[in-house]
């Protein structure tokens, strides 16, 4: 009798998360898959907690999961662990604190993917701490097909790497891997997958839950760690920047490229954040402007409708323009706009 194929890879790095692991393992093994249709490819990165023994206790009692174990290096090093070893016609991944709504792979899978696509780009919810919907249907309808570029030509680059099933001999053909960021890895690999032009559809079926809880790496204000949050979206930003290059995409499609770069200078709200939540002064902030510019992602566009974008990019501008500004309004952003405005924003518009 002829095994069954694994029809999909679920990657999922976990480091201390064994608050949220057990709620994200249930809805994973809830997908309407049987154990042998797909994988949960579990990768402890050095975790100090409980969460080992967990993956592990999940890894004896499921014959579709699998556990590796790996000192810290990092949310993409845990994934590229995953990467190597996985098996299935597709890769899904997600976070040990995120929740992939039940039934969705099965449905995505059957509905959804073909042998006509790379990739398949779907729906992800942002909610708060324990603000997980149960009852969310994940039914949807394909609204895009087309390249990688056209994608880009209508919607930018990506940000997400969990919003999308990858065809794993893709990712493989062209040696994608995440890179050795702790921050904008996920913006890193989405939009250079989508830059290798590869045939794509995008469905409005909501798949993914994405949590944001305080301490995450995206939340978190210490200043030490936004520093580094602040050079790794630069770095991020310049390997972007280096592969339209290499690929001489501006001469070829000077629509993806200007789009590319839109998104790319959009980016600019994450790094300014980053760096007046944290100890970088005056002088540095100077060289780090200097570059920005040299790269063309300053002075900001005013494309935006929204009152935040506006005050936003209006104080990157101002900044860019009057460095000798730069600390006083780190001070105010620290005191005033992180505690108090910053928990209110409605993180999904």
């Amino acid at each position: 009798m002829e095994a069954a194929r694994i029809r999909v890879s679920v990657i999922v790095p976990v480091y201390n998360a064994e608050r949220w692991l057990r709620a994200c393992l249930g809805a994973l093994l809830d997908q309407g898959l049987g154990e042998d249709e797909y994988e949960i490819i579990l990768v402890n990165d050095g975790s100090t907690d409980g969460s080992a023994a967990i993956c592990e206790s999940y890894a004896f009692e499921h014959p579709c999961v699998r556990f590796l174990s790996q000192e810290n290096g990092g949310v993409s090093a845990a994934r590229n662990a995953g990467l190597g070893v996985a098996a299935g016609e597709w890769v899904l991944f997600a976070d040990a604190d995120d929740y992939v709504n039940p039934g969705s792979l099965r449905y995505l899978l059957d509905n959804i993917c073909s042998d006509d696509y790379d990739g398949v780009r779907f729906w992800t919810r942002l909610i708060d701490d324990g603000s997980v919907d149960n009852n969310l249907s994940c039914e949807g309808e394909i609204y895009f097909k087309g390249s990688g570029y056209d994608y880009i030509r209508q919607y930018g680059l990506e940000t997400f790497a969990i919003s999308f099933l990858y065809r794993r001999y893709y990712l493989d053909k062209h040696g994608l891997q995440f890179p050795s960021y702790r921050i904008g890895e996920d913006f890193y690999f989405a939009s250079s997958f989508l830059l290798t032009n590869p045939s794509i559809c995008a469905t409005s079926c909501l798949v993914y839950q994405y949590l944001i809880h305080n301490g995450s790496a995206s939340t978190s204000r210490d200043k030490a760690h936004t520093r580094q949050c602040a050079y790794d979206h630069l770095g991020v930003n310049s390997k972007l920047i280096d592969i339209l290059e290499r690929d001489g995409v501006r001469e070829a499609d000077p629509q993806v490229y200007e789009r590319s770069i839109a998104t790319i200078r959009s980016k600019q709200l994450l790094v300014f954040s980053r760096m007046l939540s944290s100890d970088i002064g005056t002088k540095e902030f100077r060289q780090i402007v200097k570059n920005q510019k040299k790269q063309g992602l300053l002075p900001m566009k005013w494309r935006g409708i929204t009152w935040k974008n506006r005050l936003s990019r209006w104080t990157i501008n101002t900044l860019a323009a009057c460095p000798c500004l730069y600390t006083p309004v780190r001070g105010l952003y620290s005191k005033l706009f992180v505690p108090y405005i910053l928990p209110k924003l409605d993180r999904n518009r």
